[in-house]
């Protein structure tokens, strides 16, 4: 859906998807023109490898109006880098098992 911001109609190329999420949690998701991302330090901005403005038009309609794809849950050992697991357990933390998709 289009929609508002403090009152003001935002650009026609923004987008906003909602998902729900297990135990009653809800997810947003805003898709828009990184030529309207406002990033104080340009942090995130250097990780853009495909800026809108370098995309074509038709490319840029194609991915706003692309189907949200639905969240896949991980635990938070996921985040945990390898060579930090033994750590990760030796704290209490449970050691996540990817699963492979060929096997399922």
């Amino acid at each position: 859906f289009a929609g508002r911001v403090d009152g003001v109609d935002l650009n026609p190329r923004w987008r906003f998807y909602q998902q729900r999420l297990p135990g009653n949690h809800w997810t947003a998701v805003a898709r828009g023109p990184t030529t309207e991302v406002i990033d104080a330090f340009g942090e995130f901005k250097r990780t853009f490898t495909r800026p809108t403005d370098q995309l074509p038009p038709s490319e840029v309609t194609a991915e706003l109006e692309a189907e949200e794809p639905p969240f896949e849950i991980l635990p938070v050992a996921f985040l945990v880098p390898t060579d930090h697991i033994e750590g990760y357990e030796a704290a209490g933390g449970q050691k996540w098992q990817a699963i492979d998709a060929a096997a399922a």
